[in-house]
């Protein structure tokens, strides 16, 4: 059974990654595909690439939301945070 619904901790995480996903979306590059390309190219900028994502908002929220998820089986809609 989910209850995540019941959950004021799954309601606060979602928040969480609702405000988290709009400022990581409003604040990335835009219209630099050959920088893109190119960041996807090297492991060395794909470590740095996920080392920033795990620590901006949003991987300390996806962080939270995976140890609130194992230590209670809440799964958190996330799909009714952006409607």
């Amino acid at each position: 059974m989910n209850n995540a619904k019941q959950c004021a901790e799954c309601e606060q995480i979602v928040t969480e990654m609702r405000a988290a996903f709009l400022k990581l979306i409003s604040s990335r590059p835009r219209g630099d595909v050959l920088y893109l390309s190119r960041l996807f190219l090297s492991e060395a900028d794909l470590a740095r690439l996920k080392e920033l994502w795990q620590q901006s908002g949003f991987g300390a929220a996806q962080h939270k939301w995976m140890e609130h998820r194992i230590a209670t089986g809440h799964v958190p809609v996330l799909s009714s945070a952006f409607n």
